[in-house]
């Protein structure tokens, strides 16, 4: 099979790599994510089939767990699909019965305070910790879609101090006949410290600093083809820091405190898992097959350094900020686990991302995506025969088996002076 190669911007080929020591506690993990899920969320016997995915980015790690009923013939498995985090919260749940959904009339049978006080107690027992930030005054039912619609949304706003807190949010929805619960989302976040609003400066002084950093131009603006006289603050994205009266700086806070903004207590122990309820739910056979095969994933710091040592790259110049576990569905892999690690550049002044998919098990390369943009006067100036040699190279050392099934079909680039990357094509 013909592969399409691009030095510098994308690349797609195969790697075999000896394996990798394992030394990982990702299986571990895991089992407590499933036991942490249903101690809170009561899984029918019948969804017998078990399935999930790991996901970390910024430091923060979730679960995504999935439980379905066996794929009969002529028949639409049914699944449960439930997300924990590391903290041993849930974050979005979703049950998937379409046999709940019709094209009939259903207006709905319960009164908007019944829906709201069955949200309530599913969340609140769900996430018992979440209660006291979502108060009754935050909680608003949003009404079914259609005359048709099957379900009704309750949105839950996260209120800290009186205020609106990092536009956090949970969504309970609700069958209209029923009232069963059929799914939840959320964003959460994780605050080490939430400042108290005493620390803010006067709204007066704000505004003053406000409109001194983006002071007010006068424009034209259409409406109806009539030129109307409009003011407009000069720069409207801008936001002033509460504490300091500074102008905020997102790009910079960002860096220095990702890892503190999620942080929040690790609950997820077998401990806590326990404590949840009084009767400790115990693995099916389904699901510790699947923690067995968790088990021999290669950990980040392997994957990274099977990334990081890719040559010719710029990989190594970048900071390593996801990493994805995903299993995959069809049975001709040679392995169930794809891991996806995301590189990108922490420098304001330099724009760099990178792709790179692996054999969780195995490290085997199947996909590479690489690109960095410097200033102009930074990049590195190179012939095309000398970039087509790199490419060559690359494909030998890392291409097997298919490098010798494919010629190269690459052709110089016509205006070699606006040419930033070459592309090779094999």
């Amino acid at each position: 099979m013909k592969k399409a190669l691009s030095v510098f911007l994308a690349v797609t080929l195969f790697i075999s790599v000896i394996p990798w020591a394992v030394f990982a506690s990702a299986d571990h993990d895991l089992e407590n994510a499933i036991l942490t899920a249903k101690s809170k969320i009561e899984i029918p016997v019948e969804y017998s089939e078990f399935s999930s995915n790991i996901y970390t980015d910024y430091g923060e790690t979730s679960y995504s767990l999935r439980w379905a009923t066996k794929d009969e013939e002529y028949t639409q498995p049914k699944q449960i699909s439930i997300n924990v985090n590391n903290c041993g919260d849930i974050t979005s749940y979703d049950c998937s019965d379409y046999t709940t959904y019709s094209n009939k009339l259903q207006f709905p049978k319960f009164t908007d305070e019944e829906f709201k006080n069955t949200a309530k107690q599913w969340l609140f027992s769900v996430n018992p910790s979440w209660e006291k930030s979502l108060p009754d005054d935050a909680i608003t039912v949003q009404g079914a879609k259609g005359v048709t619609s099957s379900t009704i949304p309750v949105v839950f706003e996260r209120m800290e101090n009186g205020l609106p807190f990092c536009n956090d949010h949970a969504t309970v929805s609700i069958n209209t006949q029923t009232k069963e619960v059929l799914s939840f989302y959320s964003k959460w976040t994780y605050p080490s410290s939430i400042p108290d609003p005493s620390e803010a400066i006067d709204e007066a002084i704000a505004e003053k600093i406000y409109h001194e950093k983006s002071p007010m131009k006068l424009s034209y603006k259409n409406i109806d083809n009539h030129g109307i006289l409009v003011y407009t603050p000069q720069n409207g994205n801008i936001v002033i820091d509460a504490r300091t009266g500074e102008e905020f700086d997102f790009f910079q806070y960002g860096q220095s405190n990702s890892k503190a903004a999620s942080g929040g207590s690790n609950l997820m122990t077998e401990e806590s898992a326990d404590a949840a309820a009084p009767e400790a739910p115990r693995l099916t056979e389904s699901e510790l097959k699947n923690i067995d095969e968790v088990e021999n994933l290669l950990p980040e710091k392997e994957l990274r350094n099977i990334a990081e040592n890719l040559p010719n790259t710029d990989i190594k110049n970048l900071t390593l900020t996801s990493l994805n576990y995903h299993r995959m569905n069809s049975e001709d892999e040679p392995s169930q686990y794809r891991a996806r690690l995301y590189f990108e550049n922490t420098n304001p002044d330099d724009y760099g991302r990178a792709y790179v998919y692996l054999d969780a098990q195995t490290g085997e390369l199947f996909n590479f995506n690489c690109y960095t943009d410097r200033k102009a006067d930074e990049r590195n100036k190179v012939s095309f025969d000398t970039a087509l040699k790199t490419a060559e190279s690359f494909i030998k050392q890392y291409g097997g088996k298919a490098a010798e099934k494919v010629k190269n079909t690459s052709e110089p680039p016509v205006n070699m002076e606006k040419v930033y990357n070459y592309n090779s094509y094999f």
